[in-house]
């Protein structure tokens, strides 16, 4: 009687499909949990670069995931680059604009980076990752590979129009443009 009354109220099928959403949904919040606590998903960092693993970390890891409070009083305030403003990092001008330049910009998550920040202090490889490749999910630019930070300045160097540049490099555009329009 009681599994008559639910499959009324809710219908067989209703209820099958509701447990298969929440099924999916506890298999998602797993797979993320354990995505964060690795770092990511990508290929090793060593592979990627041609950069010892043990000079990536010591030059650029340690650095990176300094909190936002540590590193505030000591860093260089960010400021939003206008179209037309002039920025040089690493052998490239970046005439277009429309991005956050500096060390310090204060971020709704105090623990990490705000994830557009394009820091100067940071390591930018050599070689490139045009593909994104090594990018993570949740891209940030504090926490992508050097060379990943390589193809995404030149990419804010580019007309910003290549069919074939990596959604990451995209979305950490887009991240600096939300921040701009909506958390000012």
């Amino acid at each position: 009687m009681l599994q008559s009354v639910s499959n009324q109220a809710l219908g067989g099928r209703d209820l099958e499909l509701l447990l298969i959403l929440a099924g999916i949904a506890v298999i998602f919040y797993i797979f993320r949990r354990q995505e964060g606590a690795t770092g990511s998903s990508s290929p090793s960092q060593a592979t990627m670069s041609g950069i010892p693993e043990e000079r990536w970390q010591q030059a650029g890891a340690s650095r990176q995931y300094k909190s936002s409070r540590q590193t505030a009083s000591a860093a260089s305030p960010a400021r939003w680059v206008s179209p037309g403003d002039k920025v040089a990092i690493a052998g490239l001008e970046i005439l277009g604009g429309n991005f956050y330049f500096g060390q310090s910009l204060c971020a709704t998550d105090f623990d990490q980076p705000e994830n557009c920040l394009v820091n100067p202090s940071l390591m930018i490889g050599r070689g490139g990752d045009p593909a994104g490749q090594s990018m993570p999910y949740w891209p940030s630019y504090s926490r992508i590979h050097p060379n990943a930070r390589r193809s995404y300045l030149e990419w804010l160097a580019s007309a910003r129009d290549d069919p074939d540049a990596s959604i990451g490099y995209v979305f950490l555009y887009f991240y600096g443009l939300e921040r701009r329009f909506f958390r000012r």
